[in-house]
């Protein structure tokens, strides 16, 4: 896998012939790091920061065998093959487990799908019950309509965020879950024996953010809600659907407040997939529309199986800011059978370029995907 790193354009330069050694764990305190798999030890990764065009290795044979389905404050949120869910800290090795999802969203799913029976048939005039309702209908009887991921395994979520570094407020951070066949979510905190379903009709999400002390949700659609916890979980809506363009949509924490980022992925066949482009747009803070935005205020976006975030470029003089960083996420198009991963590169806002780490045709996929981590 190595070789193709030759083949990378020269914004990323040649990081693969830097020497590889352990990272300083005081060093990298907000600096985006691509982590890779290492091709000739399963035990070990990659550790790539394209700020600084140096690589590192560290060895996480905790990892081996699991998949990653978040990367949140510099924690990997790790699922095994019996979906027990792991946190684990990729620099010091910390290990947080969560409540195992075999026993938590079996249950939840169940119970969901019992309860959005029962909201469909005594709401059945509601417009926004009719609508998702609706969607679910064309999700699954078109297949020119979004296609919607659903897990081979609903033990196996979607994505999980954190709501902090748990290293530091351990009481107080909360993982929020995307999960199930309806991509519904679910909370719990470190220490709980379960997790807490959110009840409520909408479905289909695509991100979380954590934001203001909250959590928010956004449907493959656009539509925003704003996840309430206390005293019992509800979603407030935010925001309607509007959005039926593009492939993924994503959620990010900005000085302007939320922005909303849409992806738009070409399929050049049933197994090779680009990005083209992305549109960004920032909610307009009292009428609660979105606006167009043609730029990131020179800030750097990372988007992928990592929650959403910006950086400033100001203390990293090598890198150009106003550009989207992006791994591949595509999970719709991975449980067809198609591995992926090779979908990683960055999108510059002002001349709308996109550069690929790969060279189309060097790599068919990559196991296990690269993930941002920010430290």
């Amino acid at each position: 896998m190595e070789e193709c790193w030759y083949e990378a354009d020269d914004t990323f330069n040649d990081p693969i012939t830097a020497s590889l050694q352990a990272p300083p764990k005081n060093k990298f305190k907000g600096v985006p790091m691509l982590m890779m798999p290492d091709s000739e030890n399963k035990d070990a990764r990659r550790l790539i920061d394209i700020i600084n065009d140096e690589v590192y290795e560290v060895m996480l044979p905790e990892a081996n065998e699991k998949q990653c389905c978040g990367s949140s404050h510099g924690w990997l949120i790790m699922v095994d093959k019996s979906s027990v869910i792991t946190l684990l800290n990729p620099l010091t090795g910390s290990q947080f487990q969560l409540p195992p999802l075999s026993t938590s969203l079996k249950a939840l799913e169940s119970h969901a799908e019992k309860d959005e029976r029962q909201h469909y048939h005594k709401l059945a005039f509601c417009l926004q019950t009719l609508f998702y309702f609706f969607k679910w209908i064309i999700s699954k009887v078109s297949f020119q309509a979004k296609t919607n991921f659903t897990s081979p395994n609903i033990d196996i979520p979607y994505k999980v965020i954190l709501s902090t570094n748990p290293s530091k407020r351990l009481k107080e951070c909360i993982a929020m879950a995307i999960f199930g066949k309806l991509r519904k979510l679910a909370f719990c905190k470190i220490g709980d024996k379960t997790w807490t379903f959110v009840e409520d009709p909408r479905c289909f999400f695509d991100d979380i953010v954590f934001s203001s002390n909250n959590f928010f949700a956004v449907d493959e659609y656009g539509g925003v809600v704003k996840c309430d916890l206390l005293p019992s979980p509800k979603l407030t809506e935010i925001t309607p659907p509007w959005c039926f363009k593009g492939q993924k949509i994503y959620l990010t924490d900005s000085p302007w407040g939320l922005l909303l980022t849409i992806r738009y992925i070409e399929k050049r066949s049933c197994s090779v997939y680009k990005t083209k482009k992305f549109q960004v747009y920032k909610l307009h803070q009292i009428f609660h529309e979105w606006l167009d935005m043609k730029n990131l205020g020179g800030n750097m976006m990372f988007l992928g199986q990592n929650h959403s975030v910006l950086v400033s470029p100001c203390r990293f003089s090598q890198r150009s800011g106003d550009c989207i960083y992006f791994t591949d996420d595509y999970l719709e198009r991975h449980v067809e059978g198609i591995i992926g991963g090779i979908d990683v590169g960055f999108f510059d806002m002002g001349d709308k370029r996109i550069e690929l780490l790969y060279a189309e045709g060097d790599v068919k996929s990559i196991s296990p995907i690269p993930t941002w981590v920010i430290i």
